[in-house]
């Protein structure tokens, strides 16, 4: 299992959730309104001087799920209009995973 941090101008959340939806992703958490800097693009803290915000999507995925959606992602970034609306993602191996079901059995 793998977990992704992805992060992007909060003009490109509907895109990434509309991807994850298509995709079967069943396990996302998202923040909204993040102020951050990216490697590329404009700042986004939310203030006068670099307006905007980005938000953050958690995705606890397969591995042939994290590598399916990385090559919609790469998709999605050679389509962009500008620096800032690059989406950013970053996957790392789970080493462990607790979920207790309704029974309160862990998966």
């Amino acid at each position: 299992m793998k977990f992704i941090y992805l992060t992007c101008n909060i003009s490109k959340l509907e895109q990434v959730l509309e991807l994850l939806k298509a995709q079967g992703s069943k396990s996302y958490q998202v923040i909204e309104n993040v102020n951050g800097v990216q490697p590329s693009g404009n700042p986004r803290m939310n203030d006068a001087v670099w307006p905007g915000s980005n938000s953050v999507v958690f995705i606890q995925a397969a591995n042939d799920e994290t590598d399916r959606l990385f090559q919609c992602l790469k998709g999605i970034n050679r389509d962009i209009v500008n620096e800032s609306e690059r989406i950013l993602a970053v996957s790392w191996d789970c080493e462990k995973v607790l979920y207790f079901d309704e029974n309160g059995g862990a998966e």
